[in-house]
């Protein structure tokens, strides 16, 4: 025993139950009709019910009559239909899609954002921390540097106390090794030695054996390629000199005094060349036994080795004057830097310039008060 369905009730009975629904519907509509109006004609009547129901019968003509059924019936009519809902919500959709897009992006940006300051950040962690490695190494290279420094004071020094006594100009001291070519074991090789008919002899015949080290064939290159570029290949043979024949000798004590006395004994037919330039300047014809004149009190007239070295610079012409440096650099003035007129020349800048010919006169007036010579 199921529930029976209510049977419908047909709005062409003009009963109670329909005028009671109607008031029923009121009571949902009313804020719609409020907003719409009851303004319509009896022109606009609604469409015929589905029942078929007309104008003329009696349940019709209560509906028709009704201005709020017709406001619904317009209502209902202005109601979006399904296709209008859905084109609005594939609007919708695209709108909201525009929208996540446009968020994705900028979060991406964000994040793009973001890892470029952590990288930023990783960069300027690693720059600190490169600069504190320079600044270590700095300071280590500068102990390093002190320390070297004194390492090479004291090697210097030491050195310098085992050398003092003991001038040597002949050995195997210093970088040469035992394996130099140019040495044997009892004396030096001469050209005359590795010299044969104006072609160096073979590598061997120097080392005395056929396997010669990287080192001496090195070496034997770099004498050959002197000899030719020298053109000492065609070198006649000579006497040796005595010095020559000193440093062939043994190591001896007092070889410094050796040299010296060598050198004083020694006989030189001409004269320096700095003579010759001198004599062009006084315009006079000088003899050779002045000169040696001038040379030995040039040495014996005082006993301060500065003040040898400044006569020796005088006579040699050694300072260089304002017309040698024009020649050097076109930009320095050939103009005595004294008076500023004349060309400075060796000449006029230490005894022609009047800026300085008052001096020479009071060293002469001086000198000849000291010596009673007039």
């Amino acid at each position: 025993m199921g529930n029976k369905k209510k049977p419908s009730t047909n709005l062409n009975t003009p009963d109670q139950g329909s005028t009671k629904k109607s008031v029923d519907l009121d009571k949902y509509f009313r804020d719609t009709v409020k907003v719409l109006g009851t303004g319509l004609d009896d022109s606009q009547t609604a469409p015929s019910s589905p029942h078929g129901s007309s104008p003329q019968s009696p349940a019709g003509s209560e509906l028709s009559s009704d201005p709020r059924m017709a406001d619904i019936k317009e209502i209902l009519q202005n109601l979006p239909s399904k296709n209008d809902i859905a084109a609005m919500l594939a609007k919708l959709e695209s709108s909201m899609q525009d929208q996540i897009s446009s968020l994705t992006s900028d979060i991406r940006q964000v994040n793009n954002g973001v890892g470029d300051l952590e990288e930023d950040r990783d960069l300027e962690e690693d720059r600190d921390q490169i600069l504190d490695r320079i600044l270590s190494l700095e300071r280590n290279q500068e102990n390093r540097d002190t320390k070297l420094m004194y390492i090479m004071r004291n090697t210097e020094d030491l050195d310098n106390r085992s050398r003092r006594n003991n001038v040597r100009i002949r050995g195997k001291g210093g970088i040469m090794q035992s394996t130099d070519i140019t040495q044997s074991e009892d004396k030096f090789i001469t050209l005359r030695d590795i010299i044969t008919d104006k072609v160096i002899i073979p590598l061997k015949n120097l080392t005395g054996s056929t396997n010669a080290t990287m080192t001496q064939i090195f070496q034997y290159h770099q004498l050959k390629h002197f000899l030719n570029k020298e053109g000492l290949l065609h070198w006649k043979p000579r006497e040796d000199t005595q010095f020559e024949k000193l440093c062939s000798r043994p190591p001896t004590n007092k070889t410094i005094a050796k040299c010296y006395h060598m050198i004083q004994e020694s006989v030189n037919n001409q004269l320096p060349w700095y003579t010759i330039k001198n004599q062009k300047w006084f315009s006079t014809q000088i003899e050779e036994q002045t000169w040696l004149t001038i040379f030995t009190k040039m040495m014996k007239s005082h006993s301060s080795i500065m003040l040898q070295e400044i006569n020796y610079k005088f006579l040699t012409q050694w300072y260089i004057v304002p017309i040698n440096a024009h020649k050097f650099n076109i930009i320095n003035s050939p103009l005595c830097w004294r008076c500023e007129k004349k060309q400075g020349t060796y000449q006029h800048i230490w005894w022609t310039c009047k800026r300085i010919e008052g001096f020479w006169r009071e060293v002469a007036r001086f000198t000849e008060q000291l010596s009673n010579v007039p």
